[in-house]
């Protein structure tokens, strides 16, 4: 057997098809395949190619050095400049500007929060951030509750939108979620009263949610868990729990769900330096009204037993009674006088769910035109006050007109023609109401 060799430098041909080159001209495959054999190409040296890599050095330099460059330029940018204040803060003014509004009319509503002790902490300490987002939420609920030019401003200005995108903002640059303070219950809160005035139903929901949660981590609910504290300490926890009962009760109602706070029987003490004696009266009187709003009255559908006939007759009785509004003022008269309507309307749907009513009742609390009598007296009270007193109440005070005037439709509806007569006046009188509103 003939041994071949094999060729240290193949031709071009077995180079190419990447096969053994084996010694000879022409060699043993070009020669079976009938090509020329040639060696043209030039050979390539073995090994890496080009040189000493000179380059490696310098291109780990370069990638070292953009490494500090990025470090650098994060630390600057995280780093807050005490010669400005952040691109997203709204200047001071404008917070000052609002307080000063929400002094006025609002207080009369929310006695929970003092607008210039606020706006001292967050003069005085640019990094209280829970502050600041309480202030800003506050100026968000002032703008939309009183229906102010800033409510439907462009988004470029200092609008409610804006005090509200700033609320959440800083409420990012703490851990919101841990914290155990007043603050916590509030800020969401009036981020509630804001989206329900912007008819942001569901959002406003959820954040009342969580006003009602931190409510209940606080145990405000209890007051016997905070009597250590000062007086007004513990009137102003009374105040906020109350506050919000009467917010997710009036929630909870328009929109048939359980309402999760409980009625108490201690109540706000009406001697405090946050307000006078007068509107603290009335915020009383209102918390009294909501303790006959019993949690299964506000959900279409509940699991406990229905009232009793002569609790219904009690509370109706009860609510006729204004033995208290006349010291109030004009703002908080008609609120009151409307959440007392606005309570009864709800009993007698309740009572229509689950007793026989009748057009010529015993008791008016079974009477099928209950609605009728209520909206008198609501359009005569509110023909004696002014439309600011109205209005200020924002859109609370709207939902309780507007369900009084569906159930009286609901009567014209169902009632015979002749016995129209009284319902379509007073309908029409609220179809005037509900216009000038």
């Amino acid at each position: 057997m003939t041994t071949r060799l094999r060729n240290a430098n193949p031709c071009d041909g077995c180079a190419l098809r990447r096969v053994k080159c084996e010694q000879g001209k022409p060699c043993h495959e070009c020669l079976i395949r009938g090509i020329e054999c040639t060696a043209l190409r030039t050979r390539k040296k073995r090994g890496p190619k080009g040189g000493v890599r000179t380059t490696t050095k310098d291109k780990v330099e370069r990638f070292q050095e953009s490494i500090k460059n990025d470090q650098s330029c994060t630390i600057e940018t995280t780093t807050p400049r005490p010669s400005s204040l952040p691109s997203y803060r709204i200047p001071l003014p404008e917070y000052a500007r609002i307080l000063n509004i929400s002094k006025r009319p609002v207080s009369s509503i929310w006695i929970v929060i003092n607008p210039e002790h606020l706006l001292t902490k967050i003069s005085e300490n640019s990094e209280d951030y829970e502050s600041h987002a309480l202030a800003a939420a506050l100026c968000a609920a002032t703008i939309a509750q009183l229906r102010l030019p800033e409510h439907a401003g462009p988004l470029n200005t200092t609008s409610s939108h804006q005090f509200a995108r700033e609320c959440l903002q800083l409420r990012e640059l703490y851990d919101y979620r841990e914290s155990y303070s007043l603050s916590s219950a509030l800020i969401p809160f009036f981020m509630h009263v804001y989206h329900s005035n912007g008819n942001k139903l569901r959002t406003a929901g959820l954040f009342l949610r969580e006003s009602v949660t931190q409510v209940q981590l606080m145990q405000l609910g209890y007051p016997e868990t905070y009597a250590h504290l000062s007086q007004s300490e513990q009137s102003l926890r009374l105040r906020i729990y109350w506050l919000v009962l009467i917010t997710e009760r009036t929630y909870s109602a328009q929109h048939g769900l359980q309402a999760v706070l409980q009625v108490i029987d201690v109540f706000p003490d009406i001697q405090d330096d946050m307000a006078d004696e007068r509107r603290l009266q009335a915020f009383v009187c209102l918390t009294r009204l909501f303790a006959y709003l019993e949690s299964n009255l506000t959900a279409f559908s509940s699991n406990q037993p229905p009232l009793e006939r002569q609790k219904l007759v009690s509370y109706q009785a009860a609510l006729c009674l204004d033995s208290h509004d006349h010291v109030a003022r004009e703002a908080q008269r008609v609120d009151l006088f409307v959440t007392r309507q606005w309570i009864r309307l709800i009993l007698w749907e309740y009572t229509a769910r689950h007793f026989a009513m009748s057009c010529y009742p015993d008791d008016e609390a079974f009477s099928l035109y209950l609605p009728v009598k209520i909206g008198h007296k609501m359009l005569s009270n509110f023909s004696m006050v002014t439309n600011a007193a109205i209005k200020t109440h924002g859109y609370g005070i709207e939902l309780k007109v507007f369900r009084l005037a569906d159930a009286m439709l609901d009567i014209i509806a169902c009632t015979p023609f002749s016995a129209h007569g009284n319902a379509c006046t007073t309908f029409r009188g609220w179809e005037g109401l509900r216009i000038s509103t």
